[in-house]
Order: structure tokens, then sequence, then C-alpha cells
């Protein structure tokens, strides 16, 4: 087993993605990492564009496996492209600003980390989402189910990520 399917198995399945892991590194070397420096693997969504509500929300997001390295972050399922390999990369010599955002809404919510380019220019985002039905809304259809530790088991995987990234890039 190879180091980031490795550290894929071990992280908490917030959101199913079926990946390619040979692919995964390969499109790890093609945007300038080694397999073998992977920090932190998480099963998570990328995005490149926030709601233009102001809501802070998502615009976008596809489900991938995402990779902090020392240098950067790569977010993959590994399956093939027209060139190369389906992926994003964020390099943090160009990331400017890391920053965190919580949003719930009405039977949903979302963890999300921010990476900022120069001039404030969005280069994308890590988000983690989570079903959170209203204490009210629950009560109409005669459902009592807390979602608490559901909630916290995604804010606690945004932390761990978050955690990782900090680390390089003080």
């Amino acid at each position: 087993m190879d180091h980031i399917q490795s550290l894929a198995l071990s992280a908490p399945r917030i959101t199913a993605v079926p990946v390619n892991f040979e692919g995964v590194d390969a499109a790890a070397r093609a945007a300038g990492f080694d397999p073998a420096d992977a920090l932190v693997a998480t099963w998570c969504k990328f995005g490149d564009k926030l709601n233009p509500t102001g809501s802070g929300a998502p615009f976008n997001g596809n489900p991938v496996l995402g990779v902090v390295f020392p240098t950067g972050i790569l977010a993959t399922s590994g399956t093939s492209a027209r060139h190369g390999f389906d992926g994003s990369s964020i390099p943090f010599s160009r990331c400017r600003e890391v920053d965190t955002n919580h949003f719930e809404g009405i039977g949903f919510g979302h963890f999300m980390i921010h990476f900022w380019g120069p001039g404030g220019v969005l280069m994308g985002f890590l988000y983690w989402t989570h079903d959170a039905p209203k204490a009210s809304l629950g009560s109409l259809f005669g459902k009592k189910r807390d979602f608490r530790s559901e909630i916290m088991a995604v804010a606690e995987e945004q932390e761990r990520v978050l955690d990782a990234i900090e680390s390089v890039r003080s």
C-alpha cells in the first residue's frame, strides 16, 4: 500500500468518493508534489467559487481526496483527464492567507478552509458537509435525533487538516 492510500484509509470518511490511488500519485507528481511527502489525506469536497449571495456557501464543489503536502494542497479523485489527471492544486508559495468558515443552513451545514492568493483572489477551498436538521424541523416530523456528534466529527476533520496546513505554513 502506498503512502497516500495509507493516509486516506486512516482518515474519517466524511464524503464518500471513489478514488484511483495510482491516479492520485500520478496527479501529485504532475502537480510537483512527491507522494511520499504527503502529511494528511482527507475525504472532502473542493471548490473555487463561493455563492454570490454573500452567505459564504460553496457555489461549486466535487467530492475528492484532499492531500496536504509541505508545499501545497492537492484535490483529486485520481481519474484520467484529457491532459493527465483530473484535480486541482494550490501551492502554498502563492497562498497569502488561509481562513475558515462554518455555515449552518436548514437541514445541512459545512466547514470550509479557504485559500487566498495575491490580491485577495480565491484560489480554492476544501470543505466538509453534514446533515443537521434544525431541532424545530425534526419535531415537525416526529424525529428527535441529535446531530451534534456528526457535526462535531466534521468540525474535528476540518481542524485536523487545518492543523497540518498551519504546521507547514508557519
